[in-house]
């Protein structure tokens, strides 16, 4: 049976908002988590579906978000497929619900009231939340595959240009993340009853996990990507390093080639026990080049958030705000004491010291439809899937976090989202890992070329009149101190990639320095 008989049917199926549901963020876990639990309802929606995938390759997730959030599956008849763009949207609503009701039971539902259910209910609803959208378009009788794919991309464009409208309402005051949906709450809405009711949800929580003071009040999206994982509402690794700790990556990278009794790092490890430690032994692999890289004498340091290594961090109050530290009098004059002796041991070493600027680089692959075009059937379609999974499965993430300590946040093919440092002071033994972002940046779009290539070349070449398509990738990448607003340094990034496409045509690299005095530099 030939493919145009067995698979006459195309079926592309999405799930949306991706860019709001992800960005509005906060802390870099919620940013990941975010991805992550996107990815999990994908996998949910392809789940069981009996059709010949041609897009992704790899249905499944593990612990980086590496599935896009669209697929592609052919069927035999119209009917099948119609059934199975219902059963993914089904699957989709059932895993999301799952994920609401463990997060609501393990974290709300003890502090709830009337008033709590009402908020929580509304605001996890799936049909408000969520926008599904997919087309099927039969194939004609000579059609070959691209322009059967480009016909169903088409009618899949206009279907998600009739954007679902649907209005709600949000009244009160707004969560401090998406600054768009009403905090949960009790019954009482007035300054002191809000205060009270997140102070009591936080006590049950560390100060990594959510602000103590219960001043940090949030929305039913907002708690959900930020305890999801740690409430086993979905599965995953639970630590993501945060801005500081990326920003103070190769400095630790440093530290870990030296001698771990040396006395200035005695004396850290001890003024920085107890709850400055703030990691756990399982969230201190949250930068898993390091993690591989410490020795068992040296794990101790990797429980240290980066943001320790900055004198600010000892300044009045701020080990009470964010460490939970009601006496913190002592640990102030201690911590810059061993701070100063740690730092001024680093230099009789040669160790550079710790900057405060981390970057944040967004990648995405050039002419994707232009190179899905040049397929001739469904068998070079997957072929293309494939290069794209082993790129976001394998390459991305040995290249990203295992030859540097930087730290994947998804990798949906090509479009990538990683946290580095910007440089990295290392020995010789190392020159064949990447050096500096702008390495990484390099490598990364390299491997992504040679990958995708390798795939085109088991598609036949063009014919008489058609043009070969050039495998590239644009990539912006925003330098920011590690106290500036995620969000805002997650925009820049997104706006340099977007103007790597745009202003410089394809194939390119921008970079945003944003610098904290608030001036802003462009290259590309």
């Amino acid at each position: 049976m030939t493919e145009q008989s067995q698979y006459n049917h195309m079926l592309m199926f999405a799930l949306g908002p991706v860019q709001p549901f992800i960005m509005q963020a906060r802390k870099t876990r919620d940013l990941w988590i975010g991805s992550l639990v996107l990815s999990k309802l994908m996998e949910a929606a392809m789940s069981g579906i009996k059709g010949q995938f041609v897009f992704p390759a790899i249905q499944t997730v593990k612990d980086i978000p590496d599935i896009p959030n669209k697929y592609v599956a052919l069927f035999s008849s119209l009917e099948q497929a119609q059934q199975a763009a219902q059963q993914s949207k089904e699957q989709i609503k059932e895993r999301w619900v799952a994920m609401c009701q463990t997060v609501w039971e393990k974290v709300i539902a003890i502090y709830s009231d009337q008033a709590t259910q009402i908020i929580w209910q509304r605001q996890t609803n799936f049909d408000h939340l969520f926008e599904i959208y997919w087309a099927i378009v039969e194939r004609q009788e000579g059609k070959n595959y691209s322009a059967w794919l480009d016909e169903t991309e088409s009618l899949f464009a206009a279907r998600k240009r009739l954007r679902d409208f649907r209005p709600q309402n949000e009244p009160g005051e707004k969560s401090a993340i998406s600054g768009e949906r009403e905090v949960l709450r009790g019954i009482r809405t007035d300054r002191e009853g809000l205060r009270l009711f997140w102070q009591k949800i936080a006590r049950k929580h560390s100060s990594s996990d959510i602000n103590q003071q219960g001043d940090e009040r949030l929305d039913a999206i907002d708690m959900i990507k930020r305890f999801a994982i740690q409430v086993h509402a979905i599965a995953g690794k639970g630590a993501f390093p945060s801005t500081s700790s990326i920003a103070t990556g190769s400095f630790v990278e440093k530290l870990l080639d030296s001698d771990p009794q040396r006395e200035a790092w005695r004396q850290w490890r001890e003024v920085t026990a107890g709850k400055l430690a703030s990691k756990s032994q399982d969230a201190a692999q949250d930068i898993p080049y390091l993690a591989q890289k410490a020795s068992k004498e040296w794990q101790w340091i990797l429980q240290r958030d980066g943001d320790l290594y900055f004198p600010a961090v000892f300044a009045p109050h701020r080990p009470e705000k964010d460490y939970d530290l009601p006496d913190s009098t002592s640990t102030i004059k201690r911590g810059k004491a061993a701070l100063a002796a740690l730092l001024d041991e680093a230099d009789t070493l040669n160790i550079t010291r710790p900057t405060p600027y981390y970057a944040i680089m967004q990648m995405d692959g050039d002419n994707m439809g232009l190179l899905l075009g040049s397929t001739r059937a469904a068998a070079d379609h997957e072929a293309i899937s494939a290069a794209l999974s082993d790129f976001a499965r394998g390459i991305a993430p040995d290249l990203v976090e295992r030859q540097y300590p930087a730290r994947l946040v998804y990798a949906g093919g090509d479009d990538v989202l990683a946290f580095a440092p910007l440089a990295r002071d290392v020995t010789s033994t190392n020159r064949d890992q990447p050096l500096s972002i702008l390495a990484l940046a390099d490598e990364l779009q390299a491997r992504y070329q040679d990958r995708v290539k390798k795939a085109l070349s088991l598609v036949p070449p063009p014919q008489d009149g058609e043009q070969g398509q050039t495998v590239t990738a644009s990539m912006g990448i925003a330098i920011a101190h590690h106290y500036t607003s995620l969000s805002y340094v997650l925009r820049s990034a997104r706006e340099e990639e977007h103007a790597a496409k745009e202003r410089y045509g394809r194939n390119a690299l921008v970079v945003s320095i944003l610098r904290r005095s608030g001036e802003q530099t462009q290259v590309g």
